[in-house]
C-alpha cells in the first residue's frame, strides 16, 4: 500500500481506522455541518447491464475492456467516531523508461467518518490508477441501513484523454439512526475496473 502524504487513513491497506485527533481537527477546520451532499453528476452508476457493459464518465466499457464491478460493504460501529474505508494504492510498477506517471501510480479511495453520533460523512475518489492488475476508473459510495438506501449514491470518475487523470473527490452524508439499538449503517463501496492498457 502506498500512503498518501498527510493521509487520514492508517492501516494495512484493507480495512482502515482514522486518527481521532485528526478527525477533531478536520471537523473544526472544515466547519462541517450536516447538509445535503453537493450536487455532483455521477455520469454512470457502476452497474453492469445485461450485455456486460458499464457507462463511466459518458464512455462505455464492456467485456473487451475487461470491465469488472466490485462492491465491498463495511458495517460501521456507531458511537466510536472512527473512520473506516479502503485505500487502493497503485500496485504496479511502470516499465523501465516509461515517462507517463499517471498511467500507473496514484490512489483511489473511499472512507467514512462518524461525527458527534449524528451523521456519517463519506468521501470517494477514483485515481485512474492500477491496483491488483486492473485500472480503477470509478469509485462510488452509498450508505444503507437494513438493506435500504439512506443517502444518495455518489461516484467519482477518472477520465482519459491520451492518459488517465483522477476524478474529483465526491462527498455523501447520511444521518445516523436515532435508535440506540437500531440496525447498523453500512458503507457500500463500488469500484469499476478495466484492463490497465485501455486508454
Amino acid at each position: 500500500m502506498v500512503q498518501m502524504a498527510g493521509s487520514p487513513l492508517e492501516g494495512d491497506g484493507s480495512l482502515m481506522r482514522f486518527n481521532k485527533g485528526s478527525a477533531v481537527l478536520a471537523l473544526v477546520v472544515a466547519g462541517i455541518t450536516f447538509a445535503v451532499s453537493p450536487a455532483i453528476a455521477d455520469e454512470g452508476s457502476g452497474t453492469v447491464d445485461d450485455s456486460g457493459t458499464v457507462m463511466v464518465g459518458g464512455r462505455e466499457f464492456g467485456p473487451e475492456d475487461g470491465v469488472s464491478v466490485t462492491t465491498e460493504s463495511i458495517e460501521i460501529t456507531p458511537g466510536t467516531g472512527a473512520t473506516v474505508g479502503v485505500e487502493y494504492g497503485s500496485t504496479a510498477t511502470p516499465p523501465k523508461g516509461m515517462v507517463t506517471p499517471q498511467v500507473y501510480w496514484g490512489t483511489s479511495y473511499a472512507y467514512s467518518t462518524e461525527y458527534a453520533y449524528l451523521f456519517y460523512r463519506g468521501v470517494a475518489k477514483a485515481g485512474g490508477n492500477v491496483y491488483s492488475s486492473q485500472r480503477i476508473i470509478q469509485v462510488c459510495i452509498h450508505y444503507t441501513r437494513n438493506g435500504v438506501s439512506v443517502a444518495d449514491k455518489r461516484c467519482s470518475n477518472a477520465s482519459s484523454s491520451g492518459g488517465w487523470h483522477a476524478g474529483s473527490e465526491v462527498v455523501s452524508n447520511a444521518a445516523d439512526s436515532p435508535a440506540w439499538t437500531g440496525p447498523p449503517t453500512i458503507l457500500n463501496i463500488t469500484t469499476t475496473r478495466i484492463n490497465p492498457g485501455i486508454l
